[in-house]
């Protein structure tokens, strides 16, 4: 299966839905779906922005990377993902994390270089 046709075909089984119903919920208040859009420059401008690097490229990398090594040493850097999130909202902005949610970030890094090291460690004895 062709990756670009994989991506698509996702974006739009997401899309269709989320179009479906901000259309619904414009009809129910009462407002425009199209005014925003056409008011300004701004409003085009972040969807393009969230779209492409926020979007597409990242699900065309992980179906790059799957292509490239197998899908259960790709999932174990999924656990990453919160990690990331709580990072950015506390250097970004300046949200406090408790000291539970420190010991979660460092759990999670410990646990994923140790199943990474080992795993290569493995390898490289096979």
């Amino acid at each position: 299966m062709d990756i670009y046709y994989a991506m698509g075909f996702q974006l739009l089984i997401g899309a269709i839905p989320l179009g479906i119903f901000s259309f619904y919920q414009s009809y129910m208040t009462n407002t425009s779906v199209i005014d925003p859009i056409v008011e300004s420059i701004v409003y085009p401008s972040i969807v393009t922005l969230l779209a492409i690097p926020g979007t597409a490229l990242p699900f065309l990398i992980w179906f790059w990377l799957m292509d490239k090594a197998p899908l259960y040493h790709l999932n174990m850097y999924s656990f990453l993902t919160p990690v990331f999130g709580l990072y950015l909202g506390w250097y970004y902005f300046d949200e406090t994390l408790t000291f539970w949610q420190w010991t979660g970030i460092v759990i999670i890094a410990l646990s994923v270089g140790y199943i990474s090291f080992n795993s290569n460690t493995t390898r490289a004895l096979n």
